[in-house]
């Protein structure tokens, strides 16, 4: 997407001559700071751009430089190409104009690199969506955008996981896109909070504004809170022996499970394995789903456990 931003601040430098970075951010719709980060990858890159200050100023365009990517390497204009989601093109309203301005940046790719750019595009398809159709509620990103871009604090009413929700006055730093679910990252009392979106139930745009902080990067704020999420989760070893024929469903395991050890039939013909869970009450049901294929080695009150909730099923059954 930053690639379609950069092709689109060309575009409008080479139609309008002159314009303002506060021009360009409402254009894109995106932050001054964030039009100033592409106008410096885009210096980088050895563009012609220059900035004049003061009344009348803006950044232009020298006026003989033709927007040929002559300058971009065969796998950087392929890059340019790689297909973006439409589900989450369409979330953030771009799945339209992101198909527009692929079709003008290929216009605008030199020859000799037409071809392959072409065949990246017909030939390459992401899908980030579940193998069902989403459940997910996304109804509230595109007014999370406009105070994002606008750098605009947000009042919102917020679910949490044991079903109440609250009010919340939060300043939005990001948005950020985890297989097709979305989650906020923002600052409340100044700190940092990540907010499903899908568990967000109202939002209101405040007219109150918030300096959003320099040193703040999505990328790599995003990276370590995800780093920190996990190796902060639970973990509950179970060690188990199960019959041959079950191998392979359980290399196929749930979210909530991790096959960490397989070893060797023993004289019974029973494999042990060692599993990782988040919490006891997942290992018990997840073990009881596989009935006598799967049993219980350590730890060994887990075998109470099950025999209590095997006992609890047959009761059930025969009322």
């Amino acid at each position: 997407m930053r690639a379609d931003r950069l092709i689109s601040i060309l575009l409008l430098l080479k139609k309008r001559g002159k314009v303002t970075t506060k021009e360009l951010a409402q254009e894109l719709e995106v932050t001054q700071r964030t039009i100033h980060r592409d106008m410096e990858a885009l210096i980088s890159a050895g563009i012609p751009i220059f900035s004049e200050r003061g009344k009348g100023g803006g950044w232009s365009i020298m006026d003989n430089w033709q927007n040929r990517l002559s300058w971009l390497k065969n796998e950087e204009v392929q890059s340019l190409f790689i297909p973006s989601s439409n589900n989450l093109l369409a979330d953030l309203g771009f799945n339209e104009i992101s198909e527009k301005a692929r079709e003008k940046l290929y216009s605008s790719v030199p020859y000799q690199h037409k071809e392959e750019a072409i065949k990246l595009w017909e030939r390459v398809y992401i899908d980030t969506s579940t193998w069902k159709d989403r459940t997910e509620h996304q109804a509230f990103i595109t007014d999370i955008k406009r105070a994002l871009f606008n750098e605009k604090k947000l009042k919102i009413i917020y679910e949490k996981y044991n079903g109440k929700s609250d009010e919340r006055i939060i300043e939005p730093l990001g948005l950020v896109s985890k297989g097709d679910k979305w989650y906020l990252v923002a600052l409340k009392k100044g700190e940092y909070r990540n907010y499903r979106v899908s568990r967000i139930k109202s939002v209101i745009m405040l007219d109150e504004e918030f300096t959003y902080p320099s040193y703040f990067n999505l990328q790599s704020y995003w990276k370590k809170s995800k780093k920190e999420f996990v190796n902060n989760l639970p973990r509950y070893i179970v060690q188990v022996k199960v019959l041959s024929s079950i191998i392979p469903r359980l290399k196929f395991t749930g979210k909530f499970v991790e096959v960490i050890e397989v070893g060797n039939n023993d004289i019974d013909q029973w494999l042990p394995v060692t599993l990782s869970f988040h919490s006891e009450e997942e290992a018990v049901e997840y073990i009881f789903g596989f009935g006598n294929k799967m049993k219980v080695a350590n730890p060994v009150h887990l075998k109470d456990t099950l025999i209590i909730m095997a006992k609890d099923v047959i009761d059930m059954y025969k009322e």
